[in-house]
Order: structure tokens, then sequence, then C-alpha cells
């Protein structure tokens, strides 16, 4: 549960981007309080994640490529393509501080390389799709004061998945 004080002080970090000053709790009268401000090589992120566990393998729905054909051929991919890590989260909250947790960039971009083959029956028109293939994370997002605020995944390229069909 938040505290008013705290509630008030996280509006600060959102809106303004600076807390004001800050003087530690258990400082006597004399002690000056500093400034506290955030910066664009200090960005303050209100934002802690914890539970970040691995929770499978998942294709994406971003078509990478495709071949078409009548049979009887082989259909080949053989292909370049850049595709994108990525992220979903149940509230707004601070890449950096999600890559940091999950152990990659998840706005990364990769350049991949693919290859795979169909064999369209004779008679038949064939088709051979290529999608990206991700690698997922959960995790949990907390306020760094304290309270939680929603779940969050985080999905890493780490190579392609096929689809053919033939009608």
């Amino acid at each position: 549960m938040l505290k008013a004080t705290q509630a008030t002080l996280l509006a600060g970090v959102i809106a303004a981007g600076t807390l004001g000053t800050a003087v530690p709790a258990n400082a006597g009268p004399h002690v000056a309080a500093k400034p506290v401000t955030a910066t664009a090589s200090r960005p303050i992120h209100p934002y802690k994640y914890k539970h970040v566990k691995y929770i499978g393998k998942k294709c994406g729905k971003k078509l990478a490529s495709e071949a078409r054909g009548r049979g009887p051929i082989t259909l080949t991919l053989t292909h370049s393509a850049s595709v994108s890590n990525t992220y979903s989260a149940t509230i707004g909250v601070d890449i950096e501080g999600i890559s940091a947790a999950v152990g990659f960039d998840v706005t990364k971009t990769h350049t991949k390389m693919m290859s795979g083959a169909y064999v369209v029956p004779r008679g038949k028109y064939g088709k051979l799709k290529a999608y990206p293939l991700y690698s997922m994370k959960s995790f949990d997002t907390y306020l760094k004061m304290g309270g939680y605020l929603g779940k969050g995944k985080a999905y890493k390229v780490i190579g392609f998945c096929y689809t053919h069909s033939a009608k």
C-alpha cells in the first residue's frame, strides 16, 4: 500500500522528472538537503522487476518470408531477415529496467539467416512461410517504494518457425 507521501513523490518523478530535495531519514537538523534530479544520463526509474522466469518458446505472427509454387517443386527459403526483440506489459514501464532484468535488450533488432525447404506434391499448390521464433520470459513490475503494478513478458528472437501447406 502506498502512503500519501510516496504517491506524491512518485507523481513528482513521473510528471516533472525531479524529486526536489532529499535528506536521510536519520539525519539531524544540521544536515543540508541535497537536490535529486533526473537527467538523460541518470534517469530516475520508479520501477523494479521481480520473478523473472523463462516460460518457453513461441512463433511470432509477423511473416518474415514466403515461397509459393505448383508441384512438383521444392520450395526453398534462403533469406536474411531483420527481426526485433519485443516486450509487453500491463502498465507503462522503463525499457532499460526490463532489459536489465531479463538479460537482453528488448528493443534490439537482429539480422538472422534462414533456410528451409518443402517438397510440393504433383498437382498441388504449396506455400512455405517463415515467422520469427521467440524465447519468452515473464516478470512482475513493482514500485521501488513498494506496491505491485502488473505483469509483463519479454520476447527474444532466437530463430525462425516454418509452416507449409499444399492444396
